[in-house]
């Protein structure tokens, strides 16, 4: 291990994990990374530590996030942690990504090998449905009958339907003809479309962002190829590795095979976005590929009150067995807050719960009246309500509460998982939400985010399935670590996990005997105390605000940049 002395003067509060993955200068490298562990900023410094000790110049490196908006950050977080200590080199001509981004970049250049037309242009959700729509005769019409049997009946709901399936079969590595020949009549009528479907694709010169990942890794299934691109690099590293799917760490596996420098950052227990084909299967599986890989783990968090890591330490804890598999046992851990001694003793976890939903809204308001009239926190802004999704059946009753209490909210329409779209900057990203009024958000689009305050509506989702998912999986070549029907309980409860996690200060658990909690908080609700019953004595005397990292004052409040042509990505 080896950091610059450079780095050691501007990053004096990295703790000796942090430094562990900072020094590491060659070989693969695995990062557990818990919530408020300070990921991104190890990462960043890691980068700059490469350049400064000469391992490799900045042509030389790949760094891959999720989301435009997380790309430009974090190039943004390099150029001002390698100003801070005196870097001249040029950061711009370090290869900062989307791994979307890149898998155009290689599709672009080798777009014949699939068949696919030179110029081809990219769908987005919105445009994918269109097309769809478009092309309805020709991927559905001889078959719309069937579908209507198995509950595909209107032309929308067809759509919808296909969108998901779609999405599962390309992203989770099913071959669509082991659907065709199945023998499941449904099955095999979701696979005869889907094939349809890429062929249209491929008439029409289009792409989803499922199939540029698909085709750019067929590109690179040719060893040449993609041994071009890995000469063009010493070392790629990999931001949240645990929202990967299949296709995407097959693309990575081949990019980072003629180095073997590659370093991945995620957390197991954050992966929740298994609906376009995430899952903990890549991070399990990583030291397989590299049997010398090192595994770093940093399991201090920074963000929340000890009472908090509490209860999330419970609520994930079942998750950690993975049906008996050494490894998945192996990387079971939990979260330990910084300097506990030094935080006040408030109660931090708290539930509110109603007989009914008019019961629940009631002390719920009281809560979040509470914490304002005693300036607890500042600004209802820094106050959050977490939900599975924001359309109106879900927190309608919510949104009329809290405004007939007075109680200015914000109801964000963030979709979550958009690769063009995404962002993981803390500061830029609270900006959406407007000051003064209470943020009513999804837990997926609080991923990365945080608040002094947060409550997590603990139901069951509304009208969601997992059975056809479920069925569809089984006909994948991925390995997965966890039992199939076991998969959407796990998901549910890392779901919670990510919500519960945001909170710095307050955690407060709300639901109601017509909507009771999950099952995935049975090992978490018993132990937690009433909001009704605490010494609010104790609280009054607190005083919640947002904190930002200590470098996030370098990153610019606004960053444009294009979609998919933002880096200039050429094998040598």
């Amino acid at each position: 291990m080896s950091i610059s002395p450079q780095i050691l003067r501007h990053a004096s509060a990295l703790d000796p994990q942090q430094l562990d993955v900072v020094g590491h200068l060659e070989g693969p490298l695995l990062v557990r990374a818990g919530p408020g562990a300070g990921k991104t900023r190890v990462l960043v410094w890691r980068l700059v530590n490469l350049l400064l000790q000469d391992v490799c110049g900045p042509d030389e490196i790949v760094l891959l996030a999720f989301g435009t908006l997380a790309a430009a950050e974090m190039r943004q977080r390099v150029a001002a942690a390698a100003r801070s200590v005196g870097y001249r080199g040029d950061v711009d001509r370090i290869k900062i990504s989307t791994i979307h981004a890149m898998s155009h970049r290689i599709l672009s250049a080798h777009h014949r090998r699939v068949g696919l037309k030179s110029g081809y242009s990219v769908l987005n959700r919105e445009e994918r449905q269109g097309f769809l729509n478009e092309h309805f005769d020709s991927i559905f019409g001889s078959r719309e009958r069937s579908l209507a049997v198995y509950g595909w009946k209107k032309r929308q709901q067809i759509l919808d339907n296909a969108v998901r399936c779609f999405d599962l079969i390309t992203e989770e590595d099913i071959p669509p003809g082991r659907l065709v020949d199945s023998g499941n009549a449904y099955h095999e009528l979701i696979g005869l479309s889907y094939l349809d479907y890429e062929d249209a694709l491929l008439k029409c010169g289009y792409a989803d962002f499922s199939h540029l990942l698909l085709w750019a890794d067929d590109v690179l299934s040719d060893a040449r190829i993609a041994d071009d691109y890995g000469m063009g690099m010493r070392h790629i590293m990999v931001d949240e590795y645990q929202d990967v799917s299949r296709l995407m760490e097959l693309i990575l596996l081949r990019l980072a095979e003629y180095h073997g420098n590659a370093a991945v950052v995620g957390d197991l227990n954050q992966s929740i976005y298994r609906f376009r084909g995430a899952g903990p299967e890549a991070m399990l599986g990583f030291n397989e590929h590299f049997p010398d890989c090192r595994v770093v783990t940093l399991d201090t968090n920074y963000r929340s009150h000890p009472g908090i890591l509490r209860a999330c330490n419970r609520l994930i804890a079942h998750n950690q067995r993975h049906d008996g598999d050494a490894r998945a046992l192996g990387a079971a851990y939990v979260m330990f807050p910084y300097a506990p001694d030094t935080r006040a003793d408030y109660p931090a976890a708290v539930t509110v719960f109603g007989w009914d939903v008019g019961d629940e809204m009631a002390e719920l308001i009281d809560v979040v009246k509470f914490l304002h009239s005693h300036d607890i926190v500042s600004d209802y802004s820094d106050i959050a309500l977490l939900l599975h999704s924001v359309k109106q059946r879900v927190s309608g009753s919510y949104v009329k509460a809290f405004t007939r209490a007075g109680i200015p909210v914000h109801r964000s329409n963030s979709s979550a998982g958009n690769p063009s779209a995404s962002d993981r900057s803390k500061t830029r990203a609270r900006e959406r939400f407007p000051k003064g009024q209470v943020c009513i958000s999804t837990m997926h689009a609080s991923k990365g985010l945080e608040w002094p305050v947060v409550i997590v509506a603990t139901a069951e989702p509304l009208g969601q399935t997992a059975e056809l998912d479920n069925a569809l999986r089984r006909y994948s070549r991925r390995c997965y670590q966890e039992r199939v029907d076991h998969i959407a309980a796990n998901d549910r409860r890392r779901q919670y996990y990510v919500a519960c996690t945001r909170a710095q200060n307050m955690l407060v658990l709300t639901g109601n005997g017509e909507h009771p909690p999950s099952p995935a908080f049975d090992s978490v609700w018993p132990d937690l105390p009433r909001w009704s019953s605490i010494n609010h004595a104790q609280l009054v005397r607190q005083r919640f605000g947002s904190r930002e990292s200590d470098d996030s004052q370098s990153v610019p409040r606004t960053v444009t940049i294009d979609r998919l042509e933002h880096v200039r990505w050429q094998p040598k």
